[in-house]
């Protein structure tokens, strides 16, 4: 089959082209722009690719349009879009075309606002050890394996299950990605409101999960963290098995500190995470000591607490942390990590959902272990309405209410000469969902 990928140059639509020319078919695609490392890698993989988008990209002998990424919510009119339904072709999202190729029937998909793609990393990891050769999508480039998109011939998929909607095609309605996977097995991490620009109201978001957990199968499992918000409201509507995991809550069936953890991944959040996979395969009958031994050794994702560098005098970690939540966790990781070193915490306000009104009141609190908190340049969000839209002066006013040592720093010299000049010994803990390149460049030639 032709298949022509529009929106081609992200991480996971990249993957997914790699898939499908895995699995036999033949990829072209196109996007806005596209530029190294992803240039060099659909090279590698040998797809024909254009920018920027036009009519004139599709193949006239595409068999099928694949819409990737954010194509559809930039430009409604995009004109590849157009010229595939002027030709009658079949249009699929992402989600369905790894619903139709990448799905198998014992179907594993992590949910919640946090934790999916290490858990789903977790996953991957343990199943690949316990000889299953999973299929698998993971949002983030895994520490342990090559690609994060794989479609096998086995019998057991692993999805990170995204709650963000999909962008409508023709008369379809916007829908979590979630819903594509087919589950009958299901890890819920939390259900804390999140993407407040697609679900307006918490009320929304949680019924989003509950409808979730209403179509598992009755043979299928629900593994869900005690510890998470919202999860026990959501729970108590599924027709199938409840399991529930918790650091440290005795009331829940798998405790964390009582499985025998001695894991390579840094943080106590990671042995929540490490705890849910656990409990899902430990109810699916695989053997728990084998299983122990394959998470002890899962080394995670790229830019989740990863160490960029570390001596004596200063620690340099990069995290993705994108929402208050995750922020509050990796710098609770940094002060267990490196208890005696101030952490100085850089929160790049790059995601829409942190650059929405609804998120200070969780932003109060979320920093307030560091010992210095510094905001980069807060630039305008365009999808965003004008009455929810936030400066950096708010976000500064919203952390204040819990720390006291926070600064907005708009400017680029200004933000590297406050980081370096704090006084050792540090961890400069830098969070964003975007690229801070230039800033770990300049931390590190300094070190």
């Amino acid at each position: 089959m032709n298949i022509h990928i529009i929106g081609i140059a992200g991480k996971t639509s990249a993957a997914l082209a790699k898939m499908l020319i895995d699995e036999g078919h033949i990829v072209t695609g196109s996007d806005q722009g596209c530029y190294p490392p992803m240039t060099d890698f659909l090279d590698e993989i040998g797809v024909s690719y254009q920018t920027p988008y036009d009519e004139a990209n599709m193949p006239d002998d595409t068999d099928e349009l694949v819409v990737a990424g954010n194509a559809l919510i930039v430009n409604p009119n995009n004109p590849e879009y157009l010229k595939a339904k002027e030709m009658g072709l079949p249009i699929k999202s992402y989600p369905e075309v790894l619903g139709d190729f990448l799905i198998k029937d014992n179907s594993i998909v992590v949910v919640g606002n946090y934790g999916k793609g290490t858990v789903s990393g977790a996953f991957v990891k343990a199943l690949t050890d316990l000889d299953k050769n999973p299929s698998y999508m993971v949002g983030g480039l895994l520490e342990d394996f090559t690609q994060n998109v794989v479609a096998s011939n086995s019998d057991w998929s692993v999805v990170e299950g995204d709650e963000y909607p999909v962008p409508p095609i023709g008369d379809s309605k916007p829908r979590s990605k979630f819903f594509y996977y087919k589950p009958k097995y299901v890890v819920l991490t939390s259900a804390e409101w999140d993407h407040f620009d697609k679900f307006p109201s918490e009320r929304e978001y949680i019924e989003n999960y509950v409808e979730l957990v209403k179509d598992l199968p009755q043979d299928g499992l629900l593994v869900a963290n005690y510890d998470g918000e919202n999860v026990m409201e959501v729970v108590k509507h599924a027709s199938c098995r409840v399991v529930t995991y918790s650091l440290i809550n005795p009331h829940a069936d798998y405790v964390a500190d009582e499985i025998g953890f001695q894991p390579t991944l840094l943080g106590r959040f990671n042995l929540s995470n490490l705890t849910g996979a656990y409990a899902m395969l430990a109810e699916l009958g695989f053997d728990n000591q084998r299983l122990l031994h394959s998470l002890n050794h899962y080394r995670g994702l790229k830019q989740r607490m990863t160490v960029l560098h570390e001596d004596e005098n200063v620690v340099v970690v990069r995290d993705l942390a994108h929402s208050p939540i995750k922020a509050k966790s990796a710098v609770a990781a940094a002060k267990e990590t490196w208890p005696n070193y101030r952490i100085v915490a850089v929160l790049d306000i790059y995601s829409s959902s942190l650059k929405n009104r609804n998120v200070l009141p969780r932003l109060s609190g979320s920093l307030s272990d560091a010992d210095l908190v510094l905001i980069p340049k807060v630039t305008l969000s365009k999808s965003l309405d004008e009455n929810v839209r936030i400066t950096g002066k708010e976000i500064v006013d919203a952390v204040k209410e819990t720390q006291p040592n926070v600064k907005y720093l708009p400017k680029h010299d200004d933000l590297v000469a406050a980081i370096k000049s704090y006084p050792k010994p540090k961890v400069v803990l830098l969070m964003s969902s975007g690229s801070m390149q230039s800033i770990e460049e300049e931390i590190l030639k300094e070190i």
